[in-house]
């Protein structure tokens, strides 16, 4: 790497190198200076520099990426809403489908794989606040709708669903999501 290049390290290339070394090696398995040397960054600080410690880089890595998946959320809400109230299935495909677009070539999501590396070190209790409304709003549809047909321990359900499809699409498995939301669907309301 030319040292022209590794002086041009910015923010997004040290979220982007970090998101994709945190989701290959975990949160607690890749050092800060590590990502800032992926990223091309000749300061090996650049990391501390631009988000202070690992929880700040991790809460950017979210803002980073959140907008562009609450959009694509936005979107698909306005679709569904325009056939008429959209039910579970819906719902479940309109929170996760925005990871399958956000696959590489071999299927791989690495901001999938991202959330289940931060779940593993305990970092997402303060998702909520990181939501945009619609992908607040859908967990809340989904549990509504699933209250409303009477389905025991409908949130830990929900909570197991999420895990399942999320890891199924940070394995590369984007070729199984339609498959996916279906047994979802109908786990959730079995």
């Amino acid at each position: 790497m030319t040292k022209t290049k590794r002086r041009s390290a910015t923010a997004p290339g040290l979220i982007e190198a970090g998101e994709r070394l945190f989701a290959r090696h975990g949160i607690h398995g890749v050092a800060l200076r590590q990502i800032a040397a992926e990223a091309g960054s000749a300061n090996s600080s650049a990391v501390h520099y631009h988000f202070g410690d690992a929880h700040g880089f991790v809460r950017a890595i979210f803002a980073h990426r959140l907008p562009a998946l609450e959009a694509a959320r936005v979107d698909l809400m306005r679709a569904a809403e325009a056939r008429g109230e959209p039910d579970v299935g819906a719902l479940l495909d309109m929170l996760f489908r925005p990871f399958v677009a956000g696959s590489d070539n071999e299927g791989y999501a690495s901001y999938a794989a991202f959330l289940l590396e931060v779940r593993k070190a305990g970092w997402l209790s303060d998702w909520d606040e990181m939501a945009g409304p619609v992908t607040k709003s859908l967990p809340r549809r989904i549990l509504a709708q699933m209250g409303a047909q009477g389905v025991p321990d409908a949130q830990w359900r929900l909570e197991t669903i999420t895990m399942m499809i999320i890891a199924a699409i940070a394995a590369g498995q984007a070729d199984r999501y339609d498959a996916l939301v279906q047994i979802g669907t109908a786990a959730l309301l079995a």
